[in-house]
């Protein structure tokens, strides 16, 4: 294997380099299996410029071209063939690569732009059960058929990072914690439902009233019909009346308080009780 080109060397082809032709074409070493015999190798290399010139291009050649190659020969995509091969002048770099793929192999052919750094024609054979001989041939017939545009498309922009640098990732937005705007209003107030202990209160208390005034009535009446002196005794129902005024005020008087505070043991209508889950 020769030595890869020098700095100086490659200086000497930048200011060599004749025009660019619209018909030139570099033909590069082809990319096999590692377990590929050299001799297939060889002979795509030799079978390949054969047919490009046999389809009207012209294959660029001499000690110049080859050393600029060697530099290419690592080269996996077109960027980096135009920056390796983009002195000589020549327009577009061919290539074929064969892979190895479980059924077989599969042939692939590249042509690229030098001077805009991307692909300009690219076709693809799958080889399944092909041996190494059959795949060489389904390489080169690839060739045959292929088509290059007059022109070549707008190169891409140039990017302001190095070829293999990796750019910089923009720093993500910070995440703006907002507090809670505090509300200072009141809150609503909470409607009250009155208990059913106030309700049965009230009633029990009214019905003790109820039942006391009319005993408070008959005090001091007679108990029988008729004359004062033939009903010597009459109602003494003062107490009683009076004890069943008195209980049933103090029920409605309790119905009262139920209603305004509520029953004991009950929460207001429109409170919750927050739990705490486990």
């Amino acid at each position: 294997m020769r030595p890869a080109p020098t700095a100086a060397l490659c200086a000497i082809l930048l200011l060599t380099a004749a025009p660019a032709r619209a018909d030139e074409v570099i033909v590069l070493r082809p990319i096999v299996p590692a377990d590929f015999a050299a001799r297939l190798s060889d002979r795509l290399s030799r079978e390949a410029a054969s047919r490009l010139a046999a389809a009207g291009l012209t294959v660029r050649q001499g000690a110049d071209i080859e050393v600029a190659a060697q530099a290419a020969a690592e080269c996996r995509d077109a960027r980096c063939l135009k920056d390796r091969l983009g002195a000589t002048g020549a327009r577009l770099a061919a290539r074929i690569r064969i892979e190895a793929s479980p059924a077989g192999f599969v042939a692939k052919l590249e042509v690229a732009s030098l001077a805009a750094g991307i692909a300009v024609a690219a076709e693809e054979a799958d080889c399944s059960g092909c041996t190494a001989q059959a795949a060489v041939e389904v390489a080169l017939s690839l060739i045959d058929g292929i088509e290059i545009p007059e022109r070549d498309p707008e190169p891409p922009p140039e990017s302001s990072h190095p070829t293999g640098s990796v750019a910089p990732r923009a720093a993500p937005p910070r995440a703006r914690l907002e507090e809670p705007a505090l509300d200072l209003r009141p809150p609503p107030p909470a409607s009250r439902r009155i208990s059913k202990w106030a309700w049965i209160s009230g009633a029990a208390g009214l019905a003790f009233v109820a039942g006391g005034i009319p005993l408070l009535s008959m005090d001091g009446d007679p108990t029988c019909d008729g004359p004062s002196r033939s009903c010597p005794e009459v109602y003494d129902t003062r107490s009683g009346g009076w004890s069943l005024v008195a209980i049933g005020a103090a029920g409605v008087a309790a119905a009262v308080v139920m209603a305004i505070v509520g029953a004991p043991g009950e929460a207001p209508a429109g409170s919750e009780v927050a739990r705490v889950e486990p």
